[in-house]
């Protein structure tokens, strides 16, 4: 295996990233299937319990990759694989063949650990915002915002690789609950992430190793991991994204890609339209990186933590939409309203904010934690702006003039993403929540009006009325809610 480039160590959290990741905290709303839809299992997220915590054997290492620090102490076994896409970049991808208990686990995927067993690859988000709240006085110096009693803290933290669906204990997350399943786990790390900041001539210093958007996460990126396993195992994969995931996938099939190396796809908080952004902050920030265009991408990489942070506080604070004070001030008093829940609900975290619904596990929190912000590409940022302020359109990076987009695309406007192209005959099967800040309902309606074309038990949607973005891969119902009904969906596909 490959020595990997190692990431030096940033500093603690910070109001700055809190005020940024806002962004994704948004307005709620109620939502309705689009005709001809199957419904499965709508849910309201309440009374919800964890089977386990996180043990002792989840062992923290930086330094080390997914499989050691993460997942063998569990008792899985893991390897760790490379692969190179089409542009040169050096991705990391662990695999968890089956069951810690040995086998497959039984049922349809029945067979010896990675021979003859289903694959299954999840691909995370670019950027997920995550507001945690713990009493633990040793998290201090990762808080952005405390109430003088001490006992109520906001963190805000950013997970963007695969240990997105790791942070849970076995019997909560969706990676070790596939494995115990007996599907044959791959799980990707889109470049620019933590163990996937390599390439073959490019260093992470240089500013065109951060040229790229999620354009070419969907062109090369997500290819190359879908080739990698379908060549490794011989069979077509079931695919699970979550958010930017999602987005990536969605740009990948409308263009024809993985299509015909995929059995299925299950999109968890999917996201093709933003144009549901309605908060004054919120769509400042959306505006910051496309006014500033040629500032921001003068910053090839955007560390949360850096001058491009500072800079979007201080642009939004003089708007005088935004009242930062009042922003801090509304944060403080929402938080001590809820901290009777800390106490009577020690074992769970349900944090509500306009609306919106957490149903995490205390030591899920303690263990995202140990996980400082990291870095996405600036032009990665001012592309999601891009998608926000054209509206129910999904098109490819804009360069800002139609000389440079004639150059790149040889017309004058960017091409669209056309959702209603992916062909019908891909199983699809997409959960949704009703308090999603970003995978707005009135979003996701649109993608499944794009998508009416498919044919009978070919897509499926479920919403889940009290889920928001993270609850699809951290909150502790989301095993009983949802992965239930995915695991079911994927199994149909064999029938």
């Amino acid at each position: 295996m490959a020595t990997r480039w190692r990431t030096r160590p940033r500093p603690p959290t910070s109001f700055l990233a809190l005020f940024f990741f806002f962004f994704f905290i948004l307005a709620s709303s109620s939502s309705t299937l689009a005709p001809g839809v199957r419904r499965v299992g709508g849910h309201r997220a309440g009374g919800c319990s964890s089977s386990s915590s996180r043990g002792p054997a989840a062992v923290h290492d930086q330094e080390a990759g997914l499989c050691a620090s993460v997942v063998i102490p569990y008792g899985y076994k893991c390897e760790e694989f490379d692969v190179v896409t089409e542009d040169g970049y050096i991705l990391s991808m662990q695999r968890i063949p089956g069951s810690r208990h040995g086998g497959g686990g039984g049922g349809p995927r029945a067979g010896r650990q990675g021979q003859g067993m289903q694959p299954v690859l999840l691909q995370h988000g670019v950027l997920m915002m995550f507001l945690g709240a713990g009493w633990r006085r040793n998290v201090l110096g990762y808080t952005a915002l405390a109430l003088m009693h001490g006992h109520i803290y906001i963190n805000v933290m950013y997970v963007k690789d695969g240990m997105t669906w790791l942070m849970s204990s076995p019997e909560e997350s969706l990676a070790y609950v596939l494995a115990d399943r007996g599907f044959d786990v791959w799980i990707a790390n889109t470049r620019g992430t933590r163990w996937s900041r390599r390439h073959e001539t490019l260093d992470p210093s240089s500013p065109a190793f951060w040229n790229w958007s999620w354009d070419e996460l969907a062109k090369y990126d997500l290819p190359a991991t879908v080739d990698f396993v379908y060549q490794k195992t011989g069979k077509k994969l079931d695919y699970v994204g979550h958010s930017m995931g999602t987005l990536i996938a969605l740009a990948s099939f409308s263009e024809g890609r993985l299509v015909d190396k995929l059995r299925a796809a299950a999109l968890l908080s999917p996201v093709a339209y933003l144009s549901h952004i309605t908060t004054p902050l919120g769509i400042l920030a959306a505006r910051a990186f496309v006014d500033k265009m040629y500032t921001w991408l003068g910053i090839a990489e955007f560390d949360p933590m850096g001058s491009a942070a500072r800079y979007l506080l201080k642009v939004a604070c003089q708007d005088p939409n935004v009242n930062c004070y009042d922003l801090m001030t509304s944060f403080t008093v929402k938080i001590y309203l809820i901290s009777w829940v800390v106490h009577t609900r020690p074992k769970h975290i349900y944090l509500s904010s306009k609306g919106k619904n957490y149903c995490l596990n205390e030591s899920t929190v303690e263990f995202f934690l140990k996980y400082e912000p990291q870095s996405t590409s600036t032009r990665n940022m001012v592309h999601l702006a891009q998608t926000f302020r054209d509206g129910p359109v999904l098109a490819k990076f804009d360069h800002g003039s139609r000389e440079a987009n004639m150059k790149a695309y040889g017309k004058e406007s960017p091409p669209r993403y056309n959702m209603s192209a992916i062909p019908g005959d891909l199983p699809l099967f997409l959960s949704h929540g009703g308090q999603d800040a970003l995978a707005d309902v009135r979003d996701v309606e649109l993608l499944l009006s794009d998508l009416e074309l498919h044919g009978p038990g070919k897509l499926a949607a479920q919403f889940v009325r009290n889920f928001a973005h993270a609850d699809f891969v951290m909150g502790v119902c989301a095993r009983a809610i949802v992965y239930g009904e995915l695991i079911t969906f994927f199994d149909r596909q064999n029938q």
